[in-house]
């Protein structure tokens, strides 16, 4: 029987470090939800806020009022300005995610994300919509790549989507992304870097000066994240989710909380994992991983799978706090959804 019960333990215990296995994702060098709490400043203040202009707020990916931007077409240019001091710069490798909603209508070309220099008409990193298909144009430093297009099939008109393009300066492949899927690849040349400098400023949604005048976007954006490596689509799928902080949730250690159909759900940073981030990725519980004042651990080392089996087995017999919620929660340990 005690046999029985150690093997169940290891069983328990196995499946458990599966559903916690963490994805390391770097932070990105900005973040901006572009919705009514944030507006066009940066989730962390570490770049300048953007300058709206002719944008509206609108309902983002869950309805929620406020939840992102509206750009619209006419006569008069509408995009977001952000100025670059060069902590929007991504010298080498870069990944650009956001969501958008496409009305499906409008200009030929439809910027979304810019980064140009338009007194030199320079223009380095661009996700726009030519006729419908999402395209992305890059250059390296030297401006010696010629333009790129990474098509894909026609982007859903009224529907909210994840999209992305990245390059990786260590093997020179470009990706497009839309939602969880890899639409489209290029192999670029590499350790040319992307020619991203603080003399090009970042533009969302349409240009100042765009030819014909109404060259912007037709429909919302919101949720900008700008990293200076290349995520694979791992990492991509760990942080799709749009940040509108609910207004009661608990999340520790600098999670961040995040919205879900059937509740909330905590976005855990690099080294936590547990419903609420509570629990050190390393193995230590005490007052730094958690509420709960016991320094009790578990100090045995995650290097090796047999220890990890042995702390999950400790694990499963002792209480593991949880706190009283009125909402069913998912967990995120930064990569990997799993149901609670």
């Amino acid at each position: 029987m005690l046999n029985l019960m150690l093997i169940y333990q290891v069983i328990a215990g196995l499946s458990l470090l599966k559903a916690a296995h963490a994805v390391n994702v770097p932070d990105p060098i900005a973040h901006f939800p572009l919705n009514s709490k944030y507006e066009t400043r940066e989730i962390n203040n570490r770049q300048p806020q953007g300058t709206p202009v002719r944008v509206s707020l609108a309902p983002g990916p869950n309805n929620k009022t406020g939840g992102s931007y509206q750009f619209t077409v006419g006569q008069n240019n509408s995009y977001i300005e952000f100025p670059n001091d060069g902590g929007l710069n991504a010298n080498r490798s870069i990944t650009v995610l956001c969501w958008v909603n496409y009305a499906g209508s409008g200009p030929t070309n439809q910027y979304i994300v810019a980064y140009i220099n338009l007194a030199q008409d320079k223009a380095a990193f661009v996700v726009f919509i030519v006729n419908g298909i999402l395209v992305v144009y890059m250059k390296d430093r030297a401006y010696e790549i010629a333009s790129i297009w990474i098509d894909t099939q026609p982007l859903e008109p009224g529907a909210w989507h994840l999209i992305g393009a990245s390059y990786d300066d260590d093997t020179g492949i470009a990706r497009l992304y839309v939602d969880d899927k890899t639409v489209a690849q290029k192999n670029l040349t590499a350790n040319g870097g992307v020619a991203t400098t603080d003399q090009l400023k970042l533009y969302v949604g349409g240009l100042p000066k765009a030819e014909p005048p109404s060259a912007n976007f037709n429909g919302r954006i919101t949720n900008l994240r700008i990293f200076d490596v290349a995520l694979h689509l791992d990492q991509i799928n760990a942080v799709q989710f749009p940040v509108e902080a609910p207004a009661e949730c608990s999340c520790y250690n600098g999670g961040s909380c995040a919205p879900r159909d059937d509740g909330y759900m905590c976005i855990c940073p690099a080294g936590y994992i547990g419903e609420h981030c509570e629990w050190q990725k390393q193995g230590c519980y005490h007052e730094v991983c958690g509420p709960r004042k016991n320094k009790a651990m578990v100090n045995a080392s995650v290097n090796s799978t047999v220890k990890r089996t042995e702390m999950m087995s400790k694990l499963l017999l002792r209480p593991v706090w949880k706190q009283p919620r009125k909402n069913n929660w998912r967990s995120l340990v930064f990569a990997d959804a799993t149901n609670v």
